[in-house]
């Protein structure tokens, strides 16, 4: 894909192609400073109807979005079968009522990710098998219930997979929704190999960036080893992400 007026070499050039600018100009084509969104949680009024799926729904061709950034809140102009927006919506508000166990169970873990999740893991647990009524599998709910007593017993190198068990549970909702509603034109946005790639892109492959230790890495490594060593745990995360999408595709 090409990004019309994207010049590299200007200052902050990432800025303008991060996710949560980039995917809403692949929803509506519109450009960056037409949408005006640069952020998670924004006011989403500047796209909304113009989304290719609010644009098909408009025009009674069926539809359904499961996950897509920036998609909250849910609307419906008639031939919207489920709206189920990101994880990182503002509630769990999605329809059909159906789906709403899934989103509840994603929009609280999405929120508790991170050092405060094993305190929220009972909580987490509840709604993790009230997902089931959204088309979680039992298989799938019983690997997620394993996955904190398995990081305490196997350590840091298991963290990573709470991304992929994401995946997993809002794959299986989707499969659902899917069968179930069938629309001419349905989204599934999922955010296992973009959650990869930028954490573990240098523990995968070192050879492209600098060995010296950078400011945040000091925060953390007293030399360079001590880290490598660190990061050497998380190597294989990218490509075990890739070849589980490949075999989702």
């Amino acid at each position: 894909t090409s990004i019309p007026d994207f010049d590299p070499a200007a200052d902050r050039a990432w800025r303008t192609i991060t996710p949560w600018i980039i995917w809403p100009s692949v929803y509506t084509g519109m450009k960056p400073r037409q949408h005006g969104i640069i952020a998670f949680g924004q006011d989403t009024t500047p796209i909304q109807g113009r989304c290719v799926w609010d644009v098909l729904d408009k025009a009674g061709v069926s539809t359904g979005v499961f996950g897509s950034l920036l998609s909250f809140p849910p609307r419906n102009a008639g031939a919207a079968r489920y709206y189920v927006p990101e994880s990182l919506a503002d509630d769990p508000d999605c329809f059909p009522a159906e789906a709403r166990p899934v989103q509840e169970f994603s929009v609280f873990t999405s929120r508790n990710y991170s050092e405060s999740f094993p305190q929220q893991y009972i909580k987490a647990a509840r709604l993790l098998v009230g997902s089931m009524r959204s088309g979680v599998r039992p298989a799938t709910v019983m690997r997620t219930l394993l996955q904190i007593p398995r990081e305490l017993l196997q350590g840091e190198a298991q963290v990573p997979e709470r991304a992929m068990i994401q995946s997993y549970i809002l794959t299986d909702a989707f499969k659902r929704l899917y069968a179930e509603h069938k629309p001419r034109f349905a989204t599934l946005h999922l955010n296992n190999v973009a959650y990869m790639q930028h954490r573990y892109w240098r523990a995968a492959e070192p050879d492209r960036f600098r060995d010296e230790l950078s400011l945040t890495d000091q925060r953390f490594f007293g030399t360079v080893s001590e880290r490598k060593a660190y990061e050497q745990r998380f190597a294989s995360w990218i490509e075990r992400s890739l070849i589980w999408t490949d075999g989702l595709l």
